[in-house]
């Protein structure tokens, strides 16, 4: 018996093995930019929030913004900021129109208190709000003279911002508003 003809062998093509090594570094890449990106978002939105949150505090976030009911003339004060009695409204007619008319007379502030640690004057301003049964019918802006340095008094200059001064209303509120100068 003759043996069938032999055909010549082919090599055996080798297996094509995963690089196992390139692999984890795609992983390892795709991971670190997730993370990367991730982290970046977050200071984003951090940034975005702090700044925000800067904003509504104004320039001075120690200091809470603090309102006072009081009546004409009374005397009232904003921490070491003490405003004397005895003002009035102007009885003339004064509106948010007529800013060159004076709408307080005597009102005086005096810084009875001391430089910060740091030499910074804070400044107080002032807004009046008149309201008639719950209404705001006026208000009347108040500002101080840049640096009222502690110990001296001076005469704010008020002008009405909003509305007219009325003849008649139930409520007179004052809101403080702090400046930091010389920060």
């Amino acid at each position: 018996m003759s043996q069938p003809p032999r055909t010549p062998e082919v090599p055996a093509v080798p297996r094509s093995r995963r690089p196992e090594g390139a692999v984890k570094v795609v992983v390892a890449v795709v991971v670190g930019v997730v993370l990367v990106c991730g982290g970046l978002a977050v200071i984003v939105v951090r940034g975005v929030i702090d700044f925000g949150t800067a904003i509504d505090e104004g320039l001075q976030p120690d200091r809470p913004a603090t309102a006072l009911v009081v009546q004409e003339g009374d005397a009232f004060a904003f921490e070491e900021f003490e405003f004397d009695e005895g003002w009035a409204l102007s009885g003339r007619t004064v509106s948010a129109d007529t800013p060159d008319r004076r709408a307080v007379r005597g009102l005086r502030v005096s810084n009875t208190g001391g430089v910060s640690g740091s030499g910074v004057v804070t400044t107080p301003n002032i807004l009046l709000t008149l309201e008639d049964d719950g209404e705001v019918v006026a208000e009347i802006g108040c500002t101080v003279p840049d640096s009222l340095a502690p110990g001296d008094s001076a005469a704010p200059t008020c002008a009405v911002t909003r509305g007219g001064l009325p003849q008649g209303y139930d409520r007179l509120t004052v809101h403080e508003d702090f400046f930091k100068d010389g920060a």
